[in-house]
């Protein structure tokens, strides 16, 4: 399993896509590094799931 991204920093560009008042408590890696990047959105309890590595380049873009 390689090394997941920054929570802190996916939590913040998560963020910017939920509905206003949807709380992000916690970003915890399931899976990374292999087809894809799966994190438990905790909070909300949804589960984001991204390509492998390039998870934070696509949400720091947007």
């Amino acid at each position: 399993m390689s090394e997941p991204e920054d929570p802190d920093t996916m939590s913040a560009a998560l963020a910017r896509f939920l509905p206003d008042g949807v709380q992000i408590t916690g970003l915890r890696p399931l899976m990374t590094g292999y087809s894809n990047e799966t994190y438990l959105v905790e909070g909300p309890g949804l589960i984001l799931r991204l390509p492998p590595r390039q998870a934070l380049c696509w949400m720091v873009m947007m």
